[in-house]
């Protein structure tokens, strides 16, 4: 009898045991927290801490997805940044943040891509309410909360953890890549960031300037085929920082959302037609353009023909096809002895 009782009380400890382990289990998931202190100026978002709600029908509004019972709803993601699949769903992704910083500190919530056509941020007032705060490329720049090339909300996090919503309708791929900082780091990162950019769009500047001369000077199509080439870089790479929108056109958000279409397969275009008169210049006839040109229509084939099926990665190697291409040919050239191939 008394090895029975014990037998049954080292029972009972062990589904204890099992009862706890399994009740830790349930409060871990998912419930990763981003931890704000006095020794941090900010903390990258990482998918560690986001859930993500995909809304095929877009009817959810914030009531409906803070709702505990949606909790079941919300799923992690193995995708770096948690990558939105279906482009013409609209996707919530929440967040916990807890402020334990003894300092007076205001943090701001940056969202680092900045291609997002409507982007909004919900967290709790004092009433225990959501208040929103909008921002995207479908709106005037000037209409942001914050005059920066990225999407920037101010928020004011407790000592108790609590979620921030954010909602993002997006035609083009984009990503929850975000961080928390501190008012003073974006200041002093952002200064030396517009500082380098404003460089780097310089230099760009200056060479399609002296192609355009160039070409005026000597009537060559190369020069006016490179400047082509510049400007469509330009205007990627002005449209992955967010610097075109608050510069050039501020007004007109349908530059910014067409880009997000025609932008790489301008730039794809523009230096395949630009190496191919370049390369052709060699006194011995190497460069075989009909296999870049080939490239090139495959890509824009499986282009016009990704928003019907997820070829998202079968686009991206085929756009890398025609560059590989051209880097071969300018080999071969260079073997033969024309040393502009380098």
């Amino acid at each position: 009898m008394k090895i029975y009782l014990v037998g049954l009380m080292k029972m009972r400890y062990f589904n204890y045991f099992l009862l706890l382990l399994f009740l830790a289990c349930i409060e871990t998931k998912g419930e990763s927290i981003v931890k704000l202190s006095d020794s941090i100026q900010y903390q990258m978002i990482t998918n560690d801490f986001i859930e993500v709600l995909e809304d095929k029908s877009g009817t959810l509004v914030i009531d409906n997805v803070s709702d505990p019972l949606m909790s079941s709803q919300f799923y992690n993601v193995n995708r770096n940044y948690a990558l939105n699949e279906n482009m013409t769903s609209i996707y919530w992704a929440r967040f916990q943040i807890s402020n334990l910083s003894g300092k007076q500190k205001k943090w701001l919530l940056e969202i680092l891509d900045s291609r997002q056509d409507d982007i909004e941020l919900f967290q709790l007032d004092d009433n225990n309410r959501y208040i929103q705060t909008k921002a995207g490329i479908n709106g005037d720049f000037h209409n942001r909360e914050y005059q920066h090339k990225n999407f920037i909300f101010e928020i004011q996090p407790k000592s108790k953890a609590g979620y921030y919503y954010l909602r993002v309708k997006s035609k083009a791929r984009t990503s929850f890549l975000m961080r928390v900082s501190t008012s003073k780091f974006i200041l002093e990162y952002g200064l030396n960031e517009y500082y380098f950019l404003g460089l780097y769009y310089g230099i760009l500047a200056m060479m399609a300037l002296y192609s355009l001369f160039v070409f005026f000077m000597i009537k060559e199509r190369v020069y006016l085929l490179y400047l082509l080439y510049t400007v469509s870089w330009m205007y990627w790479s002005m449209l992955a920082d967010g610097t075109g929108f608050q510069y050039i056109w501020p007004g007109f958000p349908i530059i910014s959302k067409l880009g997000m279409f025609i932008s790489k397969p301008m730039l794809l275009v523009t230096f395949a037609f630009y190496s191919i008169e370049f390369l052709k210049n060699s006194d011995k006839t190497i460069l075989n353009k009909k296999y870049i040109l080939y490239s090139i229509g495959l890509y824009l084939l499986f282009f016009l023909v990704q928003y019907s099926l997820d070829l998202s990665k079968i686009l991206d190697t085929l756009f890398l096809i025609p560059f590989i291409i051209v880097v071969f040919y300018s080999y071969k050239n260079l073997q033969s002895g024309y040393q502009p191939a380098r």
